[in-house]
């Protein structure tokens, strides 16, 4: 995680000094979806490998796995991730990471990264599949203050909050996991 962390924080610097030093334009407190366009431009810095865009099918798989039901990935306690959570923008980099872009609120966005790729088990948030919140200001891993999701990295069921993409009340123990594995 340390790497491809390290790798968008770097490319979210970029692009907020391509942009001018500011991101307010993808992050109007308004506008569900903003940051769509913003998310998009991280690959243009990236080592992408296969792009399928706004695809429902796991990209780089065949036959193609649905991202449409909620078996891709697991939580820490065993239950699904919301399939929600992924579909939008998608790619595999060149070391084989797959990668999962959410924008849907005015105030953030998503990046989750299956950072050794979805063909390699475990497919669990908090294993393999972490995630970071970007906003206007920042980029925090996931589980860092103020993603909404501190103290998740365990697996005990925790349900939370719907504003941060966990749809409805989805369990997502191990969402924090990104932070710990950071800083900890």
């Amino acid at each position: 995680m340390e790497k491809e962390y390290s790798a968008y924080a770097q490319v979210y610097e970029q692009i907020k000094q391509d942009e001018g030093g500011t991101l307010d334009s993808y992050f109007d407190g308004v506008t569900n979806g903003i940051a769509a366009p913003l998310l998009v431009k991280f690959k243009d810095y990236v080592s992408v490998y296969d792009n399928c865009n706004y695809s429902s099918v796991v990209c780089g798989t065949s036959p193609g796995v649905t991202l449409l039901t909620n078996n891709v990935y697991k939580t820490l306690s065993g239950g699904y991730v919301d399939y929600n959570n992924f579909v939008m923008d998608q790619y595999v980099l060149k070391d084989g990471a797959n990668v999962y872009t959410r924008s849907y609120n005015p105030t953030y966005a998503h990046i989750w990264i299956d950072v050794n790729g979805y063909a390699k088990k475990p497919n669990k948030l908090g294993k393999d599949l972490l995630g970071m919140v970007i906003t206007k200001d920042k980029i925090l891993p996931m589980g860092a203050l103020g993603t909404g999701v501190e103290g998740t990295c365990n697996s005990a069921e925790v349900t939370c909050p719907g504003s941060y993409g966990f749809h409805g009340s989805v369990s997502c123990a191990g969402a924090g996991c990104a932070n710990d594995y950071l800083y900890k």
